[in-house]
């Protein structure tokens, strides 16, 4: 049998950095910058000695792997959607949960707000129509409760941001940063995509995450903007991973998509991005049938072209 060789071209009209920040304000004389970035999680190999690192495959069993891998340093559950209102209205969302892990004792829980995990989450929402693009951060401490993950049934929160499951089997995504607040339900239509080989998706020579994907979530409740309501649905996607840095020396970054057809097929692709401007070749990706079989891509079987470039006002 031929293996069919596909190639997309991707036009990319925005090319946005990975790096976030905020600041806290102790007192008027006082303040401290607290930032995180993911580029810089997945690439720091300080500190990781005694993490376990994604090197060979795994057998996934669900629900545990929906929760969290304190054995390995950093992780995230990853929601993005596109989604209409009864007008035809267009919006997008972003809620992303990220575990941190500052060192991999196994420590003694002498008081509820001792732990060595932390967790950020990214909270955005687009409203086509107005061109308006809506974004926000949250961090906290595991600690008494401010932040976590639970398997069974599945719940990450961030303080009163969260995707919890239900009696049902739905998700409910919900977030709150006024001027917009979102109130989702979802549920998966296809089965869970092990990307990568069986799960283990290498990224550079003995750098890998574990990494599956749920790319067809059907999604149903509201938006809230300036204190309106917009009853929406559509289209939602998960992505989940952990690793023990990810990234090498040389890479500086990456671009990913998720692509849902509308002949029920999807199409998930990363493109690795080196220091020196180049692409690696360990960028990659997948198509997935309307069934759920996926077959993986080559670097050489698709193509990203960037049109325009965005500069971060806080890294430049």
């Amino acid at each position: 049998m031929s293996k069919k060789k596909y190639t997309w071209l991707i036009l990319i009209p925005l090319l946005l950095g990975a790096g976030i920040g905020t600041y806290f304000v102790l007192n008027k004389n006082e303040e401290i910058k607290v930032s995180a970035s993911v580029t810089s999680a997945l690439s720091d190999t300080q500190g990781t000695e005694n993490f376990s690192k994604a090197d060979k495959p795994k057998t996934f069993i669900f629900p545990k792997d929906s929760g969290s891998h304190p054995d390995f340093q950093t992780e995230w559950w990853y929601y993005t959607g596109n989604l209409e209102d009864k007008n035809k209205n267009n919006y997008g969302y972003q809620l992303t949960f990220f575990r941190r892990a500052l060192n991999s004792e196994d420590i003694k829980r002498d008081s509820k707000w001792k732990t060595n995990q932390i967790y950020f989450a990214h909270f955005t929402v687009s409203d086509i129509k107005n061109n308006k693009f809506y974004y926000a951060e949250k961090y906290s401490r595991e600690g008494n409760g401010l932040s976590g993950v639970n398997a069974d049934p599945f719940n990450v929160w961030l303080e009163d941001w969260q995707a919890k499951e239900d009696k049902n089997g739905f998700v409910n995504i919900k977030a709150d940063n006024s001027p917009v607040a979102i109130d989702l339900k979802v549920k998966s239509l296809k089965p869970v995509v092990l990307q990568g080989n069986q799960g283990l998706s290498n990224k550079s020579a003995g750098n890998a995450s574990y990494y599956y994907s749920l790319t067809r979530l059907d999604t149903q409740g509201s938006f809230y903007i300036n204190n309106e309501k917009f009853d929406v649905k559509g289209l939602s996607w998960l992505d989940r991973e952990w690793s023990t840095s990810a990234l090498s020396k040389d890479q500086s970054g990456w671009d990913w998509f998720s692509i849902q057809l509308d002949d029920q097929r999807e199409l998930m692709l990363y493109q690795l991005r080196l220091k020196n401007g180049g692409i690696d070749s360990y960028s990659s990706g997948c198509i997935i049938d309307k069934n759920g079989k996926l077959t993986n891509l080559k670097k050489d079987d698709f193509k990203i072209e960037v049109l325009d470039y965005w500069k971060s006002p806080t890294t430049n």
